[in-house]
């Protein structure tokens, strides 16, 4: 017979100086923990406060440049059956909540719950979002405990101890990523400090290198970060979407430094690891258009559009959106001078996002080329509403204007 009785839950924490983002955080979980274990390495500004404020349990405890210790402390607190714990500028919405009580209810036998994080991007960037399963739900055990004193992982003592890990959908909002630049540059230059102290240490730690390579990468300094991936594929040792990102991450560093060979090559790498993901796709649309190839960028985005298609509920590690794919190819169309594929292209992007200044522009544009001055007036008054700044997009309803009346 099931038991009905829900599987008590601590919302497990280390924070410094989190006041602007820890009110969202524990609002979103207020309702969902039983008890909620934070340990404060430092604060100076209201975080204790705060964090009391929503019924905390705080413990004070001495920073050592070890995250494993911090979090450790916060799991010596627990008293609840299973631990989750979240960064201060994360939150989990009601749909997500509902998913994990559903999941503890049934009393799955497993030790531990990856849950996905996803870290939303700037408007203006072509990935919309980067999301990777972390191991964030787990059984109160005293023998599980976090090891390494950055990137501090869990899953070792798991798997060590014979425990098993269930993945799901299930998943976390990342959305203060986006630090002040101070406060993120403090931050990689504490990680860079204490990722090259573990890789000295262990030079053959995959997972070390991997990291270091992605806060190099984070600071600008590429030819640090292309190192670190590289040493990483010869280890060969990560999990797959780790693998995956890695050559995801390197066929992105040699774009930017136009060494179309070896972009291409670790975009093949990253669909052989993983066939699902479309990032690799539209790398490989944009080399394409580099050299002019427009029917193999066409290709590609095509084959962006079918994975969405064929795999609706697939979370990717990166994700584009739709509207960019669907802009992408209207480009490539009008390249061409086909300018009615361009023009349904551009309206399936709008569907998607109706207030893409570009989407808007492109397919005013697109009406000009066929002659439809009328229409494309429509088209770059929109754009006028969305972006009053943009003089090309006047400049084109001018000339409309200047048509009609000549006509």
């Amino acid at each position: 017979m099931m038991n009905n009785r829900k599987p008590t839950i601590t919302l497990s924490m280390i924070v410094k100086d989190e006041a602007d983002y820890l009110p969202t955080c524990l609002e979103s979980i207020i309702d969902f923990v039983d008890e909620i274990v934070i340990v404060d390495t430092g604060s100076t500004d209201d975080t204790v406060l705060i964090a009391e404020k929503f019924g905390a349990h705080v413990y004070p405890f001495e920073w050592c440049d070890d995250f494993s210790a911090a979090r450790n402390e916060s799991l010596r607190h627990a008293t609840s059956e299973w631990i989750l714990y979240l960064d201060a500028d994360e939150r989990l919405d009601a749909e997500n909540k509902a998913k994990i009580i559903d999941l503890l209810n049934q009393q799955p036998d497993v030790v531990a719950i990856n849950l996905r994080v996803v870290i939303p991007q700037p408007e203006n960037s072509i990935i919309s979002g980067f999301s990777l399963d972390y191991c964030r739900l787990f059984r109160n055990l005293p023998e599980i405990r976090f090891e390494s004193p950055v990137h501090e992982q869990i899953i070792p003592s798991i798997l060590r101890h014979g425990g098993t890990i269930m993945k799901t959908n299930i998943t976390i909002d990342h959305w203060g990523f986006g630090l002040k630049q101070r406060r993120r540059d403090n931050r990689n230059e504490r990680n860079i400090r204490l990722l090259e102290a573990e890789v000295a240490k262990n030079p053959h730690d995959a997972f070390m290198h991997y990291h270091l390579a992605i806060t190099y990468r984070t600071t600008g300094k590429v030819d640090e970060a292309i190192q670190h991936f590289e040493i990483v594929l010869s280890l060969d040792n990560l999990k797959p979407e780790l693998m995956a990102n890695t050559t995801m991450f390197l066929a992105q560093a040699y774009l930017a430094k136009e060494n179309w060979q070896q972009a291409q090559l670790n975009c093949e790498r990253a669909l052989q690891i993983l066939p699902h993901e479309p990032f690799p796709l539209y790398i490989l649309a944009t080399i394409s258009l580099a050299h002019n190839n427009i029917n193999s960028a066409i290709n590609h985005l095509q084959s962006m559009i079918k994975l969405k298609k064929m795999k609706p509920d697939y979370l990717p590690i990166a994700e584009i959106d739709i509207s960019q794919i669907y802009l992408d190819l209207g480009n490539c169309y009008y390249l061409q001078k086909n300018f009615s594929e361009a023009r349904l292209n551009y309206e399936k992007g709008l569907i998607h996002k109706p207030d893409s200044v570009a989407g808007n522009f492109y397919l005013g544009k697109c009406f000009m080329q066929l002659d439809q001055r009328k229409s494309a007036a429509k088209w770059f008054e929109r754009v006028l509403e969305i972006d009053p700044t943009m003089e090309s997009a006047r400049s084109e309803l001018m000339m409309c204007y200047d048509y009609q009346y000549a006509h």
